[in-house]
């Protein structure tokens, strides 16, 4: 798990797609502006003086809000205008390439406002008043975010956003619009969270958790699949692990790892059978309860593991003689 983040590299073409709406823009509605928005705890201190080398300073979206001790670790926006005439916008893609903080807005209205509204949604409030910072300039966060905003929330964000472009892991350009709806001021009362809505964030982060786990364990471990599909077997590890009780993260970084040299459902196992149901009891971790593995445990998964390596001999020597025949 070396990479940093479930992020693909970010091709040049990609960044002519942001250049191509731009112009659009330009050409439909002149009075609209879109700006850069960077999340500056990702983006990091040597990017951030590149960016600005190339483009001048940035705007520190937070810096009369509540927030502003956040400084160069909040969001930082720069004119996208200004990108595309400098460089075809290539200093950002260098150093925004494979990392997740990286979202265009399109708005009507003004930078003071834009940035009022910006600073709303991310100095929250959970239910119970605890303080919270939504990270939504983190594209890992941002889409669930806007997924699971109340109505009345959306309102106040399309009072200031027209648009909201980002990449996806796999590079692909996501756009999330304003309905054209009645929109609201910002309230002069944080935003609230609600505990429903706080459950369902945490869910929909639960798979970026679990990777920095693993890269935290298997630092040297090199996975070469797309960050798509690895975010999609890490969320199917997640998944199984919960179907055999392993709720705890821990838990489920011990399955991931299993799962990263052992064939599919090894889980299903009749010799694993206690081994979940210790560790769902809560007498046990997963880790604690391996370490206690004797004869029965390993040679279940070594009989499972050969038969398996078996049956997908048989398979590719199937299709090897229909081809031939």
């Amino acid at each position: 798990m070396n990479r940093i983040y479930l992020q693909d590299p970010l091709p040049a073409g990609k960044i002519q797609s942001i250049v191509d709406w731009h112009h659009r823009i330009a050409s439909q509605a002149p009075g609209d502006t879109v700006w850069i928005v960077t999340d500056g705890a990702i983006l990091g201190a040597e990017a951030l003086g590149h960016l600005r080398a190339s483009y001048g300073a940035p705007v520190r979206a937070f810096d009369n809000s509540a927030l502003a001790e956040y400084e160069e670790l909040g969001l930082l926006l720069w004119p996208l205008s200004r990108a595309i005439e400098k460089d075809s916008m290539e200093a950002l893609r260098t150093v925004m390439s494979g990392k997740p903080g990286l979202s265009f807005i399109r708005t009507s209205n003004s930078l003071a406002f834009l940035s009022h509204t910006l600073a709303w949604l991310t100095g929250v409030v959970a239910e119970d008043g605890l303080p919270l910072y939504l990270r939504i300039g983190d594209t890992r966060v941002l889409p669930s975010v806007i997924h699971h905003l109340h109505p009345e929330q959306h309102a106040v964000v399309q009072g200031a956003v027209k648009e909201w472009m980002w990449f996806d892991r796999d590079s692909g350009v996501y756009i999330a619009r304003s309905d054209d709806g009645p929109a609201s001021p910002v309230p002069e009362k944080a935003c609230c969270i609600d505990d429903a809505q706080y459950a369902g964030l945490l869910e929909d982060a639960g798979i970026d958790v679990l990777h920095v786990e693993m890269r935290r364990v298997l630092p040297d471990t090199v996975d070469p699949r797309p960050s798509d599909e690895l975010h999609a077997w890490l969320g199917n590890c997640i998944q199984r692990a919960q179907a055999v009780g392993l709720v705890r993260l821990t838990d489920q970084v011990v399955f991931a790892t299993m799962a990263l040299d052992l064939p599919d459902n090894f889980e299903a196992l009749d010799g694993l059978k206690q081994t979940w149901l210790d560790v769902r009891s809560g007498t046990s971790s997963l880790g604690d309860r391996i370490e206690r593995w004797g004869d029965g445990e390993w040679s279940a998964i070594e009989r499972f593991r050969r038969a398996e390596a078996a049956r997908l001999a048989s398979e590719r020597f199937a299709i090897a003689l229909r081809r031939v025949n």
